[in-house]
């Protein structure tokens, strides 16, 4: 079955929410701005998946997968409220609960059709922040049409990297980076030792293509490798703070990338007063995929990191369904903590139940663990 005739404009509507929301906020708080599409780029792809950190695990090219449109409204909460916009919408857990307009499932069978990391820039409240996203296009389940099979990567490559969490001395105005000893021997073109100063030019890309010239230098008592010149300017283009995340990789080939992860954004005071309905929110967000259900056609969602993942495996969430949890048993669960490392917490269910009235027996936050 040809692909173009199941794939229809009104069903290809890229929301995140829905796409309307960009536009109302777009002149009130944030500059919107695409970047220059290197998403076939391996060295770029790596850079995006080090930034989004560890626990960020989008499907591939080609995945079964189940979609669960409360996931993907909880996922638009949560970067309305890092964004300073949650008054838009009010948003809590009763968002989830309300009612549906739409007969729509709990959860919906779909293949990964494609995918595209991407990369835009956030400003709110005079900030700029590289906000990393996967443009995911799914596609109902339909036998007869043939999915795409994975592409081999492209300029597959060994890098070395590592990341670090910014102190105040690598934020200060006249400061300079430190690098860990071990950092600077792995993922840096070694240093001529045999001078009293060694020094290097070190050139990385970002993710904007952008190229940063940092000089790498051994220097003090005791010796420290650090970047000098070059790093205040990044610093201050960057508006890094204390607690954001440094990341540097280096390919076999001596490409050089670096990228900045910004810390969670908190909640601030003087929000914007209200512009669009929780209730317009979540109809929004489930009539594009129910409407893609019915016409047998494509639609597209944006995934990001540190927020729900509404996209599962078909196989894992199988495995998990035929586990059957109970109460009293264990559970685990992974969470991210600072310089990008996972943290697990352990607990025991004490509950098992629909988490809405209106999504009969979804397994969505289905679990209450303590």
């Amino acid at each position: 079955m040809d692909l173009s005739n199941i794939t229809c404009n009104a069903c290809f509507v890229r929301i995140f929410g829905f796409e309307f929301v960009f536009q109302l906020i777009k002149n009130i708080i944030c500059n919107y701005i695409l970047s220059t599409d290197e998403s076939n780029n391996y060295m770029y792809c790596q850079l995006c998946k080090l930034c989004a950190g560890p626990l960020f695990d989008p499907p591939k090219v080609g995945e079964e997968i189940y979609y669960f449109p409360q996931g993907h409204i909880e996922h638009a909460i949560f970067y309305f409220q890092t964004y300073y916009i949650l008054s838009l919408i009010y948003m809590d857990d009763e968002l989830c609960q309300l009612k549906p307009n739409f007969d729509i499932p709990s959860k919906i069978r779909c293949n990964v059709f494609s995918i595209k990391l991407k990369l835009y820039l956030l400003t709110v409240n005079e900030t700029t922040t590289d906000e990393i996203y996967a443009e995911i296009s799914l596609l109902p389940d339909i036998s007869e049409v043939e999915i795409p099979t994975p592409k081999p990567e492209n300029n597959i490559q060994n890098i070395n990297y590592f990341t670090k969490v910014l102190s105040a001395s690598d934020t200060s105005k006249k400061g300079s980076f430190v690098l860990n000893k071990r950092h600077a021997i792995e993922c840096l073109p070694l240093l001529d030792t045999s001078k009293l100063t060694p020094s290097q030019e070190v050139i990385a890309k970002d993710m904007h293509g952008h190229e940063w010239k940092f000089k790498h230098t051994l220097r003090g008592t005791p010796q420290r490798h650090l970047f000098t010149s070059g790093w205040n300017d990044f610093s201050k283009r960057k508006d890094l703070d204390v607690g954001d995340s440094f990341v540097f990789l280096r390919g076999e080939n001596g490409e050089s990338r670096v990228g900045i992860r910004k810390a969670a954004i908190h909640q601030q005071h003087n929000k914007p007063s209200s512009l669009i309905s929780k209730q317009s929110m979540h109809h929004g967000i489930v009539a594009t995929p129910l409407n893609a259900v019915k016409r047998k056609c494509m639609f597209v969602v944006f995934y990001k990191p540190r927020s729900s993942q509404f996209l599962v495996n078909f196989d894992k969430f199988i495995d998990g369904v035929n586990k059957k949890f109970s109460i009293g048993s264990r559970f685990l669960m992974k969470f991210e903590g600072r310089d990008f490392n996972e943290i697990r917490y352990y607990g025991t269910i004490v509950r098992v139940r629909d988490f809405s009235t209106h999504w009969k027996d979804s397994e969505w936050r289905s679990l209450e663990v303590r």
